[in-house]
């Protein structure tokens, strides 16, 4: 939970009482500053140490809500194109992401399209999403991000190298990986019911929990959200997991929930075949030309056949159901959104998978032998 006294001011601020003030533009005292984080502390990746950028804030800045109530930042944690995001130097619990003035300043709705997030929280009240919840200002009242809960997990992208599966989460079996599938189809049921369209699903935006298997969301301000008559598009993506129809648009066109069922497909066919990318194929290119070119190596009469190794094995052991789902998504859906398998249907058939695992007419190893 954020900080009592934020929570008050974010509750005021929710119910629109008392106006806003800038935020004060105090000195920051070097002598209650925090240290500088070390490289270990600060690293997004092992061995690589971010620079704090120059730009509005960094460690040991001081910031503030719009009702002026201050905090300090504490370690960079990670940077990108986009922005900035820190610790705070007293809650462990909670992140602040400052976006790039670049960034603010070609983005000229991004602050309407957080403050319409930030409006929203209370029907998106869900401890699995990194959802904007306070708007954060540095003096003299300057918008340049926002508040949000720290996540905890293990990124997906784990789960698409049986190498690190076995060194990150010992002990996990295909039964896990059922259930984290089930886990993430939930989590995007519960946004689409709400009107929320992902648009960029790739595994490094979620992490799932070692322990239950459960799904976190991570990068929400990318969300394509709509307030009001207003629709905030998602512009941006990782092209192997995108239709054909969002690969051939500009980056501002608008995304659907149909293109997220697709997403949501080559999502889970990763899950499931620990990494394989369903438009992989021996002797193809990268994935998102053999999608254009609609080479996909699932199904009977399928244009080209599946890379050597396990993976002919592994698809085959799958149920029937849930491969007449990716074949439906990928050799029908590709081109024809309305054949996209719509979340339900993958609910129905991912829970007689694990109920198929549990009674020992699947195999429960991550890379099940051929019989």
């Amino acid at each position: 939970m954020l900080h009592k006294v934020w929570l008050h001011r974010w509750l005021r601020e929710q119910h629109g009482r008392g106006p806003a003030i800038p935020a004060p533009a105090l000195a920051q005292n070097p002598a209650t500053a925090p240290a500088a984080p070390s490289a270990r502390a600060t690293s997004a990746a092992p061995g690589a140490a971010p620079t704090t950028p120059r730009h509005d804030a960094g460690p040991g800045s001081t910031i503030a809500d719009r009702y002026g109530r201050e905090r300090r930042l504490g370690a960079l944690l990670a940077q990108g194109g986009e922005g900035s995001v820190y610790c705070l130097a007293d809650q462990a619990d909670a992140l602040v992401k400052i976006y790039h003035p670049h960034v603010r300043t070609a983005r000229r709705d991004l602050e309407r399209k957080i403050e319409a997030m930030r409006r929203d929280q209370d029907s998106l009240n869900d401890a699995s999403l990194a959802w904007p919840r306070i708007a954060v200002y540095v003096r003299p009242g300057r918008w340049v991000g926002y508040a949000m809960r720290r996540l905890q997990g293990t990124s997906l992208q784990t789960l698409c190298q049986a190498q690190l599966i076995r060194e990150r989460l010992p002990g996990w079996t295909r039964r896990h990986l059922v259930r984290t599938a089930l886990s993430f189809v939930e989590v995007l049921s519960r946004l689409h019911s709400r009107g929320v369209v992902v648009g960029d699903i790739n595994p490094r935006n979620f992490l799932v929990d070692a322990d239950d298997c459960s799904v976190r969301c991570l990068d929400c301000d990318s969300f394509q959200v709509q307030s009001r008559d207003e629709v905030f598009p998602c512009r941006v993506m990782v092209p192997e997991y995108q239709p054909p129809e969002v690969l051939n648009a500009p980056a501002a066109t608008l995304r659907t929930v149909r293109s997220d069922r697709f997403a949501a497909a080559v999502m889970l066919f990763r899950i499931l075949m620990v990494g394989q990318h369903p438009y992989n194929h021996a002797g193809g290119e990268d994935p998102a030309s053999n999608l254009l070119k609609r080479r996909c190596p699932l199904g009977p009469g399928a244009p080209c056949r599946l890379p050597h190794g396990p993976w002919e094995t592994l698809w085959k052991q799958m149920p029937g159901p849930v491969r007449t789902l990716f074949i439906q998504a990928f050799r029908e859906g590709d081109l024809n959104p309305d054949r996209r398998p719509e979340l339900k249907a993958w609910r129905v058939a991912l829970e007689d998978y694990l109920e198929a695992i549990d009674r020992g007419r699947c195999r429960s190893a991550l890379f099940p032998t051929a019989r």
